[in-house]
């Protein structure tokens, strides 16, 4: 009877064992990868050879290093450094026209865009399958796993996780929507490596800067890289899908800031927990789609003054179906307080000092592999020539009016 006891038990452990493991191996043991031809773009934002080029040489980078071996590879240059340079990307021109995920679509083309600003008029992805394979015990201890931050107790500890969770989230959506839908033309954007190459470059080459935290540096110097290479693990199942075109391009690359600046950002997020208007979001981020609810933000942050001065902190105005803040006075960690709807807070509370060591520069990265792509290093590319490249792998007709040229 002991033994058929322990027998249960153990068959129970295993059991659930088993259903956490699960969706932690999609997309490396249930991913069935779509059979057709098919074109993947990846904007991977911020992205550098100045990170790239070392880590392939310490082998940290296989699969960045096989695609840049086996196919062509080259920097781009733009003068656009913003999340803003995907619409152009996509365009293949400075001038508001159709992008190519639409040109696309009207050639009776199957196209899937993720996080790319702008990309197709309404659309919509049926994911719902995509949340089956999301547990929630997982999920939890894959927030924690890969900086080992098991409690994140400051705010640079929370976004460090989350940055690195959001790149595991939208990789396995990826992957998914790819498997259901078998897209002609695909297109994902991370956008967070901007931030990380912002505020922890100088613990990546802390001889380059002065007074970096030799504990900064035990705890953050590999975070820059852990993320090129958590990114380059999932480019193994692409590589190995024999019909795909594999596009990974960055609008603006990034280097040292050298000397370090301080700059003290202001804790929207806080003000609209004070002003009871933050909704439960990992980003702190608030759905505005009601009327009602707009209006109180608006309310609210017209309402913020430095002091009694009466000075308004920020000006808001509406642009298209956002809200714009923008900052009309500095606001400086002291002993002067900040007044929200009439009450007065230490202004302190709501200022979060961060020290920027990175900065964005013009040279982006431009890496094409597949079976029409040639072994060749590309010079003189621009953001411009990317659609065009896209457009003729599809076989459609380069727009006149397009400013790029195709790259092969």
């Amino acid at each position: 009877m002991r033994h058929a006891k322990k027998t249960i038990v153990f068959l129970i452990f295993l059991f659930f064992f088993i259903l956490v493991l699960i969706p932690f191996s999609y997309p490396y043991l249930f991913y069935n990868p779509p059979k057709k031809e098919e074109i993947i773009v990846i904007g991977l934002e911020g992205g550098t050879w100045r990170v790239i080029k070392p880590s392939i040489e310490k082998d940290e980078l296989p699969n960045l290093k096989f695609l840049i071996e086996n196919g062509a590879h080259g920097t781009i240059n733009s003068s656009i450094q913003s999340y803003q340079v995907w619409s152009h990307i996509a365009r293949g021109k400075s001038q508001e026209s159709e992008s190519l995920w639409e040109i696309a679509s009207e050639k009776n083309k199957t196209v899937i865009s993720h996080y790319w600003p702008n990309s197709i008029k309404g659309e919509i992805y049926d994911l719902k399958g995509f949340y089956l394979l999301m547990n929630p015990i997982l999920e939890f201890f894959k927030k924690f796993y890969y900086l080992k931050i098991l409690v994140p107790t400051n705010k640079v500890d929370k976004d460090l996780v989350y940055d690195f969770y959001i790149l595991d989230y939208r990789m396995r959506e990826f992957f998914y929507s790819r498997e259901k839908l078998k897209p002609d033309l695909s297109g994902l954007v991370l956008p967070e490596l901007p931030r990380l190459q912002l505020y922890f470059w100088m613990y990546r080459e802390p001889e380059r800067f002065q007074n970096v935290s030799e504990d900064g540096i035990e705890k953050y110097g590999k975070v820059i890289e852990e993320y090129y290479k958590e990114f380059d693990s999932y480019l193994g199942n692409l590589i190995k899908e024999k019909n795909t075109t594999i596009i990974i391009v960055s609008g603006y690359g990034f280097d040292a800031t050298i000397p370090q600046k301080v700059i003290d950002k202001i804790l929207v997020n806080k003000i609209l927990e004070v002003g009871g208007l933050l909704r439960f979001d990992y980003k702190g981020e608030i759905d505005l789609s009601k009327e009602d609810i707009k209006t109180r933000v608006i309310d609210l942050f017209s309402n913020v003054y430095v002091g009694e001065t009466k000075k308004p902190v920020f000006d808001v105005f509406e642009s298209d179906k956002d809200l714009v803040l923008r900052r009309k006075v500095p606001l400086q960690i002291n002993e002067e307080k900040i007044m929200i709807l009439n009450k007065r807070y230490p202004i302190k509370d709501f200022i979060l000092r961060r020290i920027v060591s990175g900065r964005t520069t013009e040279e982006g990265i431009f890496i094409m592999y597949g079976n029409d792509i040639e072994k060749e290093e590309i010079r003189d590319a621009t953001i411009y020539d990317i659609a065009p490249t896209i457009l003729h792998l599809l076989n459609i007709s380069i727009p006149n009016d397009m400013e790029g040229k195709a790259l092969m």
